[in-house]
């Protein structure tokens, strides 16, 4: 098995994970979620990453949160690729600090796990 083939079973498997909990815990904000989860990936090729973190941290709802939450723990403790980039400090204060190719490296990976946290969240999350 490929590293690229374990690294995608390991955002998929993350992913459902994640929503699950969001589903079954979190069920007052799912729906919120899921459509946070369907309009984040845009917004991140259109404005960024560090402005979509920036506008998710500036709203801080429960959904918004969630999210920032799901993403920070890839980030920093499930993805091999950047389990040391980021420390104590708040996600968005550790992406607009990044230089310029580890920042995109960081987007490919978040976008690349926003695709499964939309498939389950479409999936599991009752419109």
């Amino acid at each position: 098995m490929s590293e690229i083939t374990k690294l995608e079973g390991g955002r998929a498997a993350y992913a459902y994970k994640a929503v699950k909990d969001v589903f079954e815990k979190n069920k007052n904000h799912s729906k919120e979620y899921k459509s946070l989860v369907r309009k984040i990936g845009s917004m991140i090729q259109t404005n960024g990453l560090g402005a979509a973190l920036a506008f998710m941290y500036a709203k801080n709802k429960d959904h918004h949160q969630l999210l920032n939450k799901h993403l920070s723990n890839w980030l920093t403790k499930e993805s091999s690729l950047f389990k040391l980039l980021l420390n104590d400090e708040k996600l968005v204060e550790q992406v607009i600090k990044l230089d310029s190719d580890t920042y995109r490296a960081c987007t490919v990976e978040v976008l690349a796990l926003v695709v499964w946290l939309k498939r389950f969240a479409e999936g599991m999350i009752e419109s």
